[in-house]
């Protein structure tokens, strides 16, 4: 977490509410935040929380990474979502160390895309420390979350579900799938959790259950699978009636806010474990 004596703490933010919640998690914990990230692609509300903010233009790495220098950053956080389509087939728009990088990844899957990056800054002398160390509050808990409670045939979904996720999950092709009478409806890839959903929801009509789990390999340092408001969204167009969260695994962006949307739409929201999942109900 760094010593007492060195409380700066770079944050290379990408899209979406994660980095907000990193970035005022570490700053209660008298960080000095100095937030770097791509123009129009972070939250605004980042720089009330960062001593220091500095935006780039898409896939420039070298002007980032020696404004990182000049800040003498020797820790950072990298969190946030940074969408693969914006970068498959996006060569034109890197610089030559972006291109340079791009070129020696052996395939284009969120870990490896990520890992490499690990790499560049550490090769840098900047240390990459998880995310998930400012986000434990934020855990989804076991047990049941909100009043809603599945259905016994839900529970055989979410088991089923369970199982298939840590699958794709482990070939890093997304974490989340959308099932229904153990039936895979869809799975998540490079679209994301709410288009899945969506397709998901297509097939199935309405009872879906959606789990979504964290990869058995998971990199907490850059990759927390979270879940939040947009997702139960999704679920309500879907007509999806479960949400399962591996608990301890997958953030919950705004629990309350989850908790009151899934009373108004009766969305039962769970928290499971890997081989914890209760065989009666």
């Amino acid at each position: 977490m760094g010593s007492s004596a060195d409380k700066k703490l770079g944050l290379l933010a990408g899209a979406g509410a994660l980095p907000v919640l990193v970035a005022v998690s570490a700053k209660e914990r008298g960080y000095k935040i100095v937030t770097f990230g791509f123009k129009d692609m972070m939250s605004p509300k980042l720089k009330d929380a960062s001593a220091a903010f500095h935006e780039f233009p898409f896939a420039r790495l070298e002007p980032l990474f020696q404004k990182m220098e000049a800040e003498n950053i020797t820790q950072a956080i990298t969190i946030g979502g940074i969408a693969q389509t914006s970068v498959i087939g996006g060569t034109p728009q890197f610089d030559d160390l972006a291109l340079e990088i791009w070129r020696r990844m052996p395939d284009r899957r969120v870990d490896t895309i990520m890992g490499i990056l690990v790499e560049e800054l550490e090769k840098r002398g900047i240390r990459v420390i998880k995310a998930i160390d400012f986000l434990e509050l934020f855990m989804a808990p076991a047990g049941e979350i909100s009043a809603s409670r599945p259905s016994p045939r839900q529970w055989e979904d979410i088991r089923f579900g369970f199982k298939m996720a840590k699958a794709i999950g482990g070939l890093d092709i997304g974490q989340t799938v959308v099932v229904k009478s153990r039936a895979v409806m869809a799975v998540e890839a490079i679209e994301g959790t709410d288009r899945a959903i969506a397709r998901g929801g297509e097939l199935a009509g309405d009872g879906a259950v959606v789990v979504k789990v964290a990869k058995p390999n998971q990199d907490m340092r850059f990759d927390v699978p979270a879940a939040g408001v947009e997702t139960l969204e999704s679920m309500r167009k879907a007509g999806a009636k479960v949400l399962a969260m591996e608990a301890g695994k997958v953030l919950m962006v705004d629990k309350e806010a989850m908790k009151a949307l899934a009373e108004e739409e009766g969305i039962s929201l769970v928290g499971v474990k890997e081989n914890e999942i209760p065989d009666e109900y």
